[in-house]
């Protein structure tokens, strides 16, 4: 995740860990590592702000990994639902 304006903002599973640069306009947050585009974000008023990719590839690499499409799309669509009720 990729703490910006204290909103944060998913980037893919192999990038965490590593230092990131960002740019950004009024709104639209890109994100880059060594210069390549890693990620674009709408810039949200949301505490947590996912792209759908980013949390399954999450949820695959640890949580659910033995589980099968449907339970794991499930698992991402109610958690993606949740944050974007967060404030």
């Amino acid at each position: 995740m990729v703490v910006f304006q204290n909103r944060k903002y998913s980037v893919p599973t192999r990038y965490i860990g590593n230092t990131v640069q960002i740019k950004h306009n009024d709104n639209t947050l890109w994100i880059y590592y060594n210069g390549e585009l890693i990620r674009s974000h709408a810039i949200s008023s949301k505490r947590f702000n996912y792209t759908r990719p980013d949390m399954e590839e999450i949820v695959r690499s640890d949580l659910y990994k033995n589980r099968d499409d449907d339970v794991i799309d499930e698992y991402v669509e109610r958690n993606l639902k949740m944050f974007d009720e967060m404030e």
